[in-house]
Formats: C-alpha cells, structure tokens, sequence
C-alpha cells in the first residue's frame, strides 16, 4: 500500500508532505520573493506563518490531499426549548 502523502514528481524525484517546501519551490506557479523566502527560511511572525498556511493548503489543493473541515454540529438551542424539556422533566418526577 502506498502512503497518499507521498508521491514522485514528474522530474522522478520523491516527494512527500515532510518536504513540500522544497515541492511547492519547484513547481511552475510564479513566486514572489517574499513568498520564495518564507518557504526557504520559515516565517518570522505570526501574519508569516498564517500565510505560511495558506500557501499549504495551495501546495495540498494542487496535489490533491486537500480535505475541507466538515461544519461543525448545530449545537444551538434557545431557552424556551430548554424551559419546555425542564418542565416535561419535572412533571415525569411527580
């Protein structure tokens, strides 16, 4: 079985999601220096590494790997739904 964070690139050289700097380096996609910089270098402050992040999820949307977060349960109620379940639960204890 093959890992699906792993693969060959078309030039035949081994890539995986431990590296994908160096991937994303060598694709075709025109970078900018800063970019170039973040990627070879790491990001220095927190807005670097949130765009650090954004330019993962490039990386994984262009390889494929990309899974969205599903939405989170609706975990909202309002009070009187919460009164009517108090006053069933108190007329079943009498």
């Amino acid at each position: 079985m093959t890992n699906p964070n792993s693969a060959e690139n078309l030039d035949g050289r081994k890539w995986s999601e431990s590296n994908w700097e160096e991937d994303y380096l060598n694709t075709k996609q025109r970078l900018s220096q800063f970019q170039i910089k973040l990627l070879k270098e790491g990001p220095s402050s927190f807005s670097g590494s949130l765009y650090l992040g954004v330019i993962k999820r490039q990386w994984l949307k262009m390889r494929g790997l990309y899974t969205p977060e599903p939405e989170p349960p609706n975990c909202q109620s309002s009070f009187s739904e919460w009164n009517n379940n108090a006053k069933q639960l108190e007329q079943n204890n009498e």
